[in-house]
């Protein structure tokens, strides 16, 4: 998120909401591959209200080039040794280059 001016990533152990709440944040943005992953970011979406009922969640649907790129994927690569472009964002590479 670094190009977006008004977004910025941070760490969290507890409650997202909890996190939200501590870092002035109103809303979520989260991301969906499909139907399966809005099912269950609405179902996140309920529950974060539920401890906190002025935050939102925006799901955004995937471009179709990045459906089918997952967390286990990019493990997957990692594991085997593979190039790791397209498949995570590019700022991150040197960062799991390091820790292999």
């Amino acid at each position: 998120t670094a190009h977006i001016e008004n977004a910025e990533c941070v760490l969290c152990a507890g409650l997202l909401s909890d996190c939200a709440g501590e870092n002035g944040t109103g809303t979520l943005v989260k991301g969906a591959r499909g139907v399966c992953d809005f099912d269950y970011e609405s179902q996140l979406a309920a529950i974060m209200r539920s401890f906190d009922p002025d935050l939102d969640t925006v799901i955004l649907p995937a471009r179709a080039e990045f459906a089918h790129i997952s967390s286990t994927y990019a493990r997957e690569l990692i594991r085997y040794g593979c190039a790791l472009e397209g498949a995570i964002p590019e700022s991150v590479i040197p960062l799991i280059a390091g820790k292999q």
